[in-house]
């Protein structure tokens, strides 16, 4: 039964999610710079080494202001009834004082979701303080700075429901139960359900189509169908890139795809410049339509 904690969240909502992971890796830019990470960060606060690259120097920085006990170790969550692992896994960091189970997330801060979510990692908390007040932690970079976002407290006395979810996820049946949680799934491109979906999604538009007769009736069908088909574009993209950076070449009418390094922004202080009298330095472009989601107002 044993499963690993980066799958869990994912495994209570799809019972093939860790069927599809062990067949086929997980494979991403953001899946791949995570590990880097955690790699790098692992082995610079071991050897006391200021980190090779702008993240670990960040989540080594922000470390040395807490309580750390571990970092980078592998963990088990085992059931005390039976003895057997049910989690396993590898958290960024461990600290105490307060109690918290910590990873690192790449990308913006703003959309790395909530640790109070990540069943993985709260399986992780468990294995390390089960019986005491824990919290669970994301922890991002942009450039130089660390971005924490800490979960609120999981008191003793919710400690075993959250064992039973852990165990009822980890003992699902491999059974493909499609929802918005595909989007997350990094396999999906494997899942038949999800190839399913997505082949019916490509019918969105017929071949001699000039326009489509939409109405109110059928445009959220529509909208779900587009967002299908995005969704398995971006991901066959990431598959694309890594096997490019892998070495393989890809080559159509003449041109080769490749992947390079672009700097990075010089973002602008832009209340700064202002309080400065040099608003001639801010350059505001020209308005644009923006599309979007905002809640229905009753």
């Amino acid at each position: 039964m044993r499963c690993r904690a980066g799958l869990l969240s994912q495994l209570e909502r799809c019972g093939l999610a860790a069927l599809l992971s062990a067949d086929h890796d997980e494979t991403s830019e953001s899946a791949e710079r995570a590990r880097l990470i955690r790699t790098e960060v692992t082995r610079a606060w071991e050897v006391q080494d200021p980190g090779a690259i702008p993240e670990a120097e960040a989540a080594l920085a922000w470390l040395r202001g807490q309580s750390c006990d571990r970092v980078g170790e592998p963990i088990d969550l085992v059931d005390m009834e039976t003895g057997e692992v049910l989690v396993s896994g590898r958290p960024g960091a461990v600290l105490d004082e307060p109690n918290t189970v910590v990873a690192w997330k790449c990308g913006d801060p703003r959309g790395i979701g909530e640790p109070e979510d990540d069943l993985g990692l709260i399986a992780m908390g468990l294995a390390c303080f089960d019986g005491q007040p824990f919290q669970t932690a994301y922890v991002a970079f942009q450039g130089p700075e660390a971005f924490p976002r800490r979960s609120p407290v999981f008191e003793p006395a919710s400690h075993a429901g959250l064992m039973a979810r852990i165990k009822a996820a980890a003992g699902r049946p491999p059974v493909a139960c499609p929802g918005d949680w595909c989007g997350a799934c990094r396999q999906r491109l494997y899942c038949p359900a999800w190839k399913a979906r997505t082949e019916l999604a490509l019918t969105v538009l017929p071949v001699e189509a000039k326009s489509l007769d939409i109405t109110n009736e059928n445009a959220p069908a529509l909208w779900m169908r587009i967002k299908a088909v995005e969704e398995a574009c971006d991901l066959a993209k990431d598959q694309l890139k890594s096997f490019v950076r892998a070495g393989g070449r890809l080559e159509v009418d003449g041109k080769e795809y490749y992947l390079g390094q672009s700097d990075g922004r010089e973002p602008a202080d832009v209340k700064a410049l202002k309080a400065a009298g040099l608003v001639e330095y801010i350059k505001k472009g020209a308005p644009f339509e923006r599309a979007g989601w905002r809640k229905i107002s009753k």
